[in-house]
């Protein structure tokens, strides 16, 4: 599904995995990410979110 609704908002992404820690790399339009963000953050898959940059 994620795959799915991604490719239909232009979002790309990278994750990485080592041990226990996830960091995904993620790149979209300004107003796709803070879409993507909000469900994000609702997901109780998530315990810790951070972001490390945001760039325009």
């Amino acid at each position: 599904m994620a795959k799915a609704n991604n490719s239909q908002q232009n979002i790309t992404d990278l994750l990485c995995y080592q041990n226990v820690t996830f960091i995904q790399i993620i790149e979209s339009e300004e107003d796709y990410l803070k879409m993507l963000m909000k469900r994000i953050e609702t997901d109780s898959r998530y315990k810790t979110l951070t972001i490390l940059v945001m760039k325009k």
